[in-house]
């Protein structure tokens, strides 16, 4: 098995990559675009408590077969970090974030991988602009309740939520745990994107790990049967497929989408 330190140790640093910085509304994006100018895009959205270099091994799985967008959401990475009373860190605005992203780069209409809040926020813009989606690949999505862990229901107490967040290494800046605290607060509750689902129409593949621990597997394939003709794939991992096993999770959504360009 590759492991995600391995991954993150041979992919390529920051001196190599393309990067953009995006004027998106309420924030400024930035993103890494890799892969050939005319390829399909696809875009790779991240999880919460995590940034874009959470895709380092999928990105060097796909090995320049699309043209790869990945954006650090605002509040993560290296993307700005404005107070919650400027921006409101909910799936929505993050959703419409991505769609500026979408526009500045002429990336649409794209394939979006989104995982665990990514997938939430690829489920919102499906929903609200379909016109900037074309297939969609979820995984270990965030939009059924669930038991959150230890950790994460310390982020909601007075005194421990902000011990907790500097138990996440990413976190190293007021700004940064901020931001990031205001987006579990206001992601806790994602009946919204449940209810998004009857009016989503685009190809998807719901791919998850079989051991994941963050979102149970039961959740999968609920949404399969939410998602009309949506097709449904179970690795041996833990919550991170794409981390965990990059090269077969590549192969997936190569097979997927290239099977859905084809027909």
């Amino acid at each position: 098995m590759v492991t995600a330190s391995a991954v993150r140790a041979s992919a390529p640093s920051d001196a190599d990559e393309d990067t953009r910085d995006i004027g998106a509304k309420r924030a400024r994006v930035r993103a890494a675009v890799a892969g050939p100018p005319g390829a399909p895009p696809v875009v790779l959205l991240h999880d919460l408590f995590e940034d874009r270099r959470s895709f380092d091994g999928l990105v060097l799985a796909l090995d320049g077969r699309y043209r790869l967008v990945a954006p650090d959401l605002p509040g993560f990475g290296e993307s700005e970090k404005p107070p919650p009373s400027a921006y409101p860190y909910t799936v929505e605005a993050f959703a419409e974030s991505v769609a500026d992203v979408l526009a500045a780069l002429r990336s649409a209409p794209a394939t979006l991988v989104g995982h665990g809040l990514g997938a939430a926020v690829a489920l919102t813009l499906a929903s609200e602009h379909p016109e900037l989606v074309q297939r969609l690949v979820l995984v270990g999505a965030l939009c059924y309740p669930r038991r959150p862990r230890v950790r994460e229901r310390a982020l909601g107490l007075p005194l421990l939520g902000g011990l907790a967040m500097k138990s996440f290494r990413s976190f190293d800046s007021v700004a940064s745990r901020e931001s990031a605290h205001a987006t579990w607060l206001a992601t806790r509750d994602l009946r919204a994107v449940a209810a998004r689902l009857g009016r989503i129409h685009r190809p998807c593949l719901i791919v998850w790990g079989r051991d994941d621990r963050v979102v149970p597997v039961a959740h999968a394939s609920r949404l399969a049967r939410d998602l009309t003709g949506a097709r449904l794939s179970v690795l041996e991992t833990g919550h991170a497929p794409h981390e965990e096993q990059p090269e077969a999770f590549a192969r997936l959504i190569t097979t997927f989408i290239d099977e859905r360009r084809a027909g």
